[in-house]
């Protein structure tokens, strides 16, 4: 690999890591409005939100696990 994509790989993670944080409490907030949805039988929220977060979630997840398979493949690290 390149230095200059390599560069830019790093530089990506970095992003991803100093918005994990902020990402993380996005993912169990729509995890947590679900639950209480389904508790709730569907009555807590309209099931175009239930869709949006459900999406919301799964989009964190997909960002988490194409970062771990960036990692592992070029056996990269985030230096902070």
């Amino acid at each position: 690999m390149s230095e200059r994509a390599k560069g830019e790989i790093e530089a990506i993670l970095r992003r991803l890591y100093d918005v994990s944080p902020e990402l993380d409490k996005l993912a169990a907030d729509c995890e947590r409005a679900l639950r209480l949805n389904a508790e709730a039988n569907g009555d807590y929220i309209s099931s175009r939100t239930v869709q949006a977060f459900s999406e919301m979630n799964e989009a964190v997840r997909k960002l988490y696990s194409s970062a771990q398979t960036i990692v592992v493949r070029f056996g990269m690290t985030i230096s902070i």
